[in-house]
Order: C-alpha cells, then sequence, then structure tokens
C-alpha cells in the first residue's frame, strides 16, 4: 500500500495525459470509421431517403423567455406568438452547418427529405427545396382554429401586431387580444399540428410527390439515412422508415441520435446505429 496515495501498488485513479490523448484518439478514430461507412452506403445507393428530427429544430434546448414564464395560464393562446418570435431571432450555425454538411453528403445523389420541424431552417439551406416534405406545418401561416374555410393566412403581419400589442401593455396599453376568424369568429392560430383542426392543405402537394419518389424507389438500392430523429412524432419517420427498411431487401438503415440509436432486431442486419447528436456528428465529419 502507498502511503502517499493509499492505493496498492501506489496507481493514480486520475489518468495521465497519454490515456487522456489515447481516449481522444480513439473517439476520433471511431467516428472517422462511422463516417466512412455512411459516406459508403450512401454512394452506393440508389436514392437517400433523409428523416430530419428534433436534433435539428431551431429551438431545440432554448430556454423558455421571461416574457413566457411570466406569462398568466389565461394567455396561453400567446406562447404560439412568442415562440414564432422566438424562432425568428435564432441563428443556430450548428444546424445551418448540419444542413450544409447534408447537402454536402448527398451530392449528385437522388433523394428526399421528409422534416418533423416546423422553424422552416432547411429552406433556408443549400438543400433542394423540391425534394422536402414538412407535414408539420410550419409558422408562417395562420388558419381557423376550427379550418371553417379551409383558407390560410399569412402571419407575419398578425404576429407582429399581436406581440407589439403584448409588449406595449407593460407601459399602460390595451390587453393583447387573440387573432380572430373573418368567417366565423373563431381564434386564428399557426397552420401546424399543433392546431386544433390542423389544415394540411399546405404540405399536401409535396407529400404526394415524396409518395410518388417513394414508389419508385421499390426494390432499389435505398439509404435511409435517420438523421436525431426521436418519438415526438413517431408515425411520420420513426416507424414508417423502419417499415420501408424491412420491407425493401436492398435497403441500408442508418440511424443517428445521441440517445435514441437502437435498432430493432428485424433491423440489426441492414442497419448502422451511431449514438452522436446528428447535427454535431455532419458538422464534425462531413465539413472540412
Amino acid at each position: 500500500m502507498n502511503k502517499a496515495t493509499g492505493l496498492a501498488g501506489g496507481f493514480h485513479l486520475v489518468p495521465c495525459q497519454h490515456v487522456l490523448e489515447g481516449a481522444v484518439y480513439r473517439q476520433a478514430y471511431r467516428l472517422k470509421s462511422m463516417t466512412n461507412i455512411v459516406k459508403e452506403i450512401v454512394e452506393r445507393a440508389d436514392f437517400v431517403l433523409v428523416g430530419i428530427g428534433e436534433e435539428f429544430s431551431a429551438d431545440a434546448g432554448e430556454s423558455v423567455s421571461a416574457h413566457e414564464e411570466k406569462n398568466e395560464q389565461k394567455e396561453e393562446w400567446l406562447l404560439p406568438f412568442l415562440a414564432w418570435e422566438r424562432l425568428g431571432r435564432l441563428e443556430d450555425g450548428k444546424i445551418a452547418g448540419a444542413y450544409a454538411a447534408l447537402h454536402k453528403l448527398l451530392e449528385n445523389k437522388n433523394y428526399f427529405i421528409v422534416t418533423e420541424n416546423m422553424d422552416e431552417k432547411i429552406f433556408h439551406s443549400p438543400l433542394d427545396a423540391k425534394r422536402i416534405t414538412a407535414p408539420c406545418g410550419n409558422y408562417m401561416y395562420l388558419q381557423c382554429e376550427e379550418d371553417c374555410a379551409g383558407e390560410l393566412f399569412l402571419a407575419e403581419e398578425t404576429a407582429r401586431r399581436v406581440l407589439s400589442s403584448y409588449y406595449a401593455r407593460a407601459d399602460g396599453g390595451k390587453e393583447a387580444v387573440p387573432p380572430r376568424c373573418l368567417h366565423c369568429g373563431r381564434q386564428l392560430v399557426f397552420n401546424n399540428v399543433n392546431a386544433p383542426v390542423y389544415h394540411e392543405a399546405s404540405y399536401l402537394p409535396m407529400w404526394e410527390r415524396y409518395r410518388k419518389w417513394l414508389q419508385g424507389t421499390l426494390q432499389k438500392k435505398v439509404c435511409i439515412l435517420e438523421l436525431g430523429v426521436g418519438f415526438r412524432y413517431p408515425s411520420i419517420i420513426r416507424w414508417p422508415f423502419e417499415k420501408i427498411a424491412f420491407l425493401n431487401q436492398k435497403a441500408d438503415f442508418v440511424r443517428i441520435h445521441h440517445k435514441l440509436y437502437q435498432l430493432s432486431e428485424e433491423l440489426k442486419e441492414k442497419g448502422v446505429s451511431i449514438p452522436e447528436n446528428a447535427v454535431d456528428f455532419l458538422r464534425n465529419t462531413f465539413v472540412q
């Protein structure tokens, strides 16, 4: 027993420098190996189906603002407008870099992307908007909460007016009131899956284009690339993508998620799971 350390043989509990460097090297080597595997799978595919999940959300991990914390329960209707404002001011270089890296990875490939996110950031990336469908909607349009007339309204002017009234209240202004439908008088809400009755017409043309594209992949070499997808909306990407991979004997499946990376028994023979944040993985490995 070493009297100075109290440990048998006098060994340290703190790893020495070369051990730490070795661990960093092994992590870098593992990422490089995974990168090469993903590149190889994408390169040999005739089609690449990509799913984008919540790890790419512009407000992922964003703390609630002071205004939202102070917002009373009776003003719950106002929270989506505060979310609209927050999304508008967020400029996440990490996510923009990950989209740029994905664009580089998919260069010259026949691809289609399904995104669960509603922040529209993907449409400001180099990726082809004609190859992207966003079935969860967005914050670009407003609709009647009951979709009474099947109409959509551009949200920006109304949202700014609502928020202006809300902030002016602190200076003695009038209380903010919800915007109302011109047809039935019900409240206007953002055109996304959070609406009580979601008006889906805005995304359906691209969804139909996606379905036709998907029909052309039957029994073809398909790379299914699932990036940062959890269980927020599993019926949109996670479960359908697993089914596509299972039914197509020529499919390869790649799942990247910092926590929910596990594969089912049926997909382990044709799948690769990478326990990394998908945004960080793309930025660190596909951007030089």
